[in-house]
């Protein structure tokens, strides 16, 4: 399999990188650093996933299109690729918690803005709405390979009903009513917390230390950042 999302393993465990209602990070809870434990040791101990320097040699979506790879994380954009592959292919759910039987996975849209000093904002707000809510504008942008379509009834209609794969395409409608999780970064103006996080993270993923002593180190510092870049 390739490289396990940690906010999916996070969250499906019932962890949290942040309480945003009350800025506190959360790092340092049992529910997170066992999370981020149980997806280092995917590559560490049960040697299923590729470790650093090997993603980094030849990523998870490069090894499942030669077919070295047996499981990657798809998004809808990744179809067009995908529908030429000499092997078949299907989706299913994000994996469940080992410990709580639950699941929990990134969830990701776009949005289009018009500039309050465009020089043509009526054809501005006519591109974004085609591009959002045309009924054949989102036909074919969904045909094309590219996204869920905004519509409603069409998204669980005649999208379901696609011949190209995956036949599970349920699957992309589930994450979006059910258990997809926006970024952990979205309700942030200053992501420094985040990134001393990720930077650092590696002393996890090598094997240099544990989860909890990882966590427990650098909690307070993350907590220091959130605090000066979003209080």
């Amino acid at each position: 399999m390739g490289a396990y999302a940690l906010e999916s393993a996070v969250w499906a465990n019932g962890g949290e990188y942040i309480d945003y209602e009350t800025g506190t990070v959360k790092v340092n809870e049992p529910e997170f650093y066992e999370a981020m434990q149980f997806v280092a040791d995917l590559s560490l101990k049960h040697k299923v996933s590729p470790n650093q320097e090997a993603e980094q040699a030849m990523n998870a979506y490069t090894r499942f299109v030669d077919g070295s790879l047996a499981m990657f994380a798809m998004g809808p954009w990744d179809q067009p690729a995908f529908w030429e592959l000499p092997f078949e292919w299907d989706i299913a759910a994000w994996p469940a918690s080992p410990n709580t039987g639950q699941t929990a996975t990134w969830l990701g849209s776009m949005g289009f803005a018009v500039s309050a000093k465009s020089k043509h904002p009526q054809e501005a707000f006519d591109l974004a709405a085609f591009l959002s809510l045309d009924e054949q504008g989102q036909r074919e942008n969904y045909q094309l390979g590219q996204a869920v379509p905004n519509l409603i009834d069409m998204a669980e209609g005649e999208f379901l009903q696609m011949e190209q794969g995956p036949k599970t395409r349920q699957v992309f409608l589930d994450i979006i009513e059910d258990y997809g999780r926006p970024d952990v970064i979205a309700f942030s103006k200053d992501t420094q917390w985040m990134d001393l996080f990720n930077q650092n993270a590696s002393k996890v993923w090598n094997g240099d230390m544990s989860a909890k002593d990882f966590t427990a180190e650098i909690h307070q510092q993350m907590q220091d950042l959130y605090d000066k870049g979003n209080k």
